[in-house]
């Protein structure tokens, strides 16, 4: 595949194909087990008369069922001499105020992005095939690297019960 002619600065060092999100196999028991924790968390807020809470829990419910049914998209992810480019989403250098590589093969391979906007915050980019080290290499010339920050406590909760 050939590359559209572009500046110096817009030169793509690094590409890779990523999923959007990790979806995580479920059995029938996940299912199983879901179903009784939304069933007595509903009932516990009836029993409280706590209906906005039931409300809120079965809306929840019905919002993951929906979104369950999603395969994971495949994002072309770039890094250019200007910024990092995940699908559609530029990000330039001067927006990131840091990054961390999560690299725990095969369940984690992740690149986090610390960003100023406050709308996007935290980006995640899966790393599936690319090399870790010469990605790493090449932002610490560009972006400080936060360093000992692993995986967050909410993508561990996502990771562990399959969410």
């Amino acid at each position: 595949m050939a590359l559209p002619n572009t500046s110096n600065s817009e030169e793509i060092l690094l590409r890779w194909d990523a999923v959007e999100f990790v979806k995580h196999p479920k059995g029938t028991w996940w299912f199983i087990l879901a179903g009784i924790t939304v069933f007595s968390l509903v009932m516990y807020a009836f029993w409280t008369n706590s209906w906005t809470m039931a409300i809120a829990f079965i809306i929840l419910a019905g919002v993951y069922t929906i979104t369950h049914h999603k395969e994971p998209g495949i994002i072309d992810v770039k890094v250019t001499r200007l910024g990092i480019q995940a699908g559609k989403k530029k990000i330039p250098y001067n927006q990131i105020k840091a990054f961390w590589i999560v690299y725990n093969p095969p369940s984690v391979k992740v690149l986090k992005l610390l960003t100023t906007d406050k709308f996007m915050g935290e980006v995640s980019i899966q790393l599936d095939g690319q090399d870790p080290g010469s990605l790493r290499e090449y932002l610490l010339r560009q972006i400080p690297e936060f360093e000992g920050k692993g995986e967050s406590f909410a993508d561990l909760v996502i990771r562990l019960f399959k969410l």
